[in-house]
This record gives C-alpha cells, structure tokens and sequence, in this order.
C-alpha cells in the first residue's frame, strides 16, 4: 500500500500495543482507493500456578508436584520440557514449574521439598537369658511415638517371656522405621542327686551328670563329688 493511517494517527505498515485496546488501520493503495480493517487486543491476566506450600517427605518416598491445569498448555519443569503438568519428585531439592498456555502467556511457581531420613531404632542384639532370671528391657530410644508388637506404646518394653519381639517408631517427622530383637528364655539343667545309704569306712560317690560347670557344697567343682 502507498500509506497507513492507524487509530493513534501513526502512519507506519506496523503498529504495536501492549494494552487492550481496539486497533483499526486505514489504507490507500497506489490507485488512491482505502479501506478500512479492525482488530482488537485482549491482554489476559497472569497464569495463576500454584504449587502449594514447601513440603517434607522421608526416604524411600515420593512426592507428586502438581501445577494448574490450562487448555493446550506447556509445562517446564526445572528447566526441562514435559507433557504433563505433574511431576514426581523424590530428591531434596527447589522445583520451578513454568506453564505457557495457547496464547503464549506464562506463569510459574516454585517449591522446595526435603527428604527427611528414616530413624534408627535399636532394640541391640538379640538376648538369652534362664528361666526364672529379671525381665530384659528393651529400649528404642527417644522418639515421637512407638507401636511394639504387643500393641504397647511406651519407649521401653520390659519382658522375660520368650519371643521375637518388634518396634515401630516414628520421629517428629512423622518418619517411621522398626526394628526386630529376640529374646530366648533357656530352661533350668535338672542335676540328679539321690540320697545315699554307706557302711562305715565306705564312701558314696555322687554324678551331677554332663553340664558346663559345677560347685558343690563344699566349693569342689568337679562333675562327681565323693564324701
């Protein structure tokens, strides 16, 4: 065309705006006819995205980071081009979501997410005691809250029964972890001795059978004892 006339009196071929508006243009060409074209410029809001809050999870979990939803829209997550507007994140680290609908307006949102570590409980070795002995306490150490097998829920489990006996724990974190001890209860040795008829200037030997060790009243410590 030979000239342009814009609605703001600009006579340039282009016209830009950044505001909503409506844009008209008149134009002559070489011939000296015109016409006239309108169009009008819509600007839309921000993209809302929303992440939520930072968040916490423990090891061994996930967490799934999920941004709105907007018709034919992009999503950049961290930097990388995705095709869904979730991601699962299982790492301690700041997550960056960038959306960009149809008509190229963005909007994004950022949240940090900790992976907390599972506690430790210890119930120690497993133990053997006698029968007859004190109870064993067994203790998982200092923690928000405790669910033993017996369905007690104290920090410490007193007991002289035998069995496997288990702790879950959980931490401030709301983490949990368990640990396993037994407890083996070993039944008394049953030595025999009977009473004993001798003639004089005889002797009676007494047999305390096989075990590991002996102490007789007279502090000896052999498996037989004569008198």
């Amino acid at each position: 065309y030979t000239s342009y006339v814009w609605q703001d009196g600009s006579k340039g071929r282009e016209y830009t705006s950044g505001v909503e508006e409506k844009v008209w243009v008149t134009v002559t060409d070489a011939n000296n006819c015109s016409n006239t074209d309108t169009a009008n410029v819509f600007v839309r809001d921000e993209l809302a995205v929303n992440l939520g809050n930072d968040t916490s999870i423990c090891i061994g979990s996930t967490v799934t980071l999920t941004a709105d939803t907007y018709t034919n829209a992009t999503y950049e997550w961290n930097g990388n081009a995705a095709t869904t507007n979730t991601l699962i994140v299982s790492t301690t680290g700041v997550n960056t979501v960038v959306v960009t609908d149809e008509n190229g307006c963005k909007g994004y949102d950022t949240i940090s997410v900790v992976i907390n570590p599972l506690p430790t409980p210890n119930l120690g070795v497993d133990q053997s005691i006698c029968s007859g002995d004190a109870a064993v306490i067994f203790d998982a150490g200092a923690y928000a809250s405790y669910l033993w097998n017996d369905n007690s829920t104290s920090g410490t489990l007193s007991t002289n029964v035998a069995g496997v006996y288990s702790v879950e724990v959980t931490d401030a974190n709301g983490c949990k972890n368990s640990d396993t001890v037994e407890l083996v209860v070993n039944a008394l040795p049953t030595p025999v001795i009977t009473d004993k008829t001798i003639c004089p200037n005889s002797t009676a030997t007494f047999d305390a059978g096989l075990y590991t060790s002996y102490v007789w009243q007279d502090g000896s410590k052999g498996r037989e004892y004569t008198s």
